[in-house]
């Protein structure tokens, strides 16, 4: 089972240790990254960022029997995300969608991103503004 964990700024390895001793049994975290490339005086340099920032997700056979809820104090975490419970086919979707773009290196590549420009949206203004909507079909010059 999985929960969704979102760990304070620069805190995820701290959180992970952490965890690993409060579970005291195997566990396994997955935290989706890519890599980007940036110019800093002339040179071209790479960076590696994760997808979700802060978020991190936790594997493991026992969350349903444990309550996540006296995990709440562990150091590095800010919150478990509620609804892992419910969501577990969502969360194995979105993990599987990552590691079928990823690289020899466990890196996201940027097929990713366009695969999900290419078939989702989001209205920026007027009635239905922040709205995520899916493309049905596609031609060249209309959705």
């Amino acid at each position: 089972m999985w929960i969704v964990a979102k760990v304070k700024k620069n805190n995820s390895e701290i959180f992970k240790e952490e965890f690993k001793k409060k579970i005291k049994t195997n566990i396994m975290f997955y935290e989706p990254k890519y890599i980007f490339s940036t110019y800093v005086k002339g040179k071209k340099i790479l960076k590696k960022k994760l997808l979700l920032e802060n978020y991190v997700f936790c594997e493991h056979d026992n969350f349903s029997k444990i309550d996540i809820k006296h995990l709440q104090f562990i150091k590095g975490l800010s919150f478990f995300l509620d609804g892992h419970l419910f969501s577990q086919n969502s969360i194995r979707e979105f993990i599987n969608k990552c590691k079928s773009y990823e690289d020899d290196n466990g890196n996201v590549r940027s097929l990713f991103f366009k695969k999900i420009v290419s078939t989702r949206g989001k209205f920026i203004s007027g009635p239905f503004k922040n709205i995520i909507f899916e493309i049905i079909k596609k031609n060249k010059n209309n959705l």
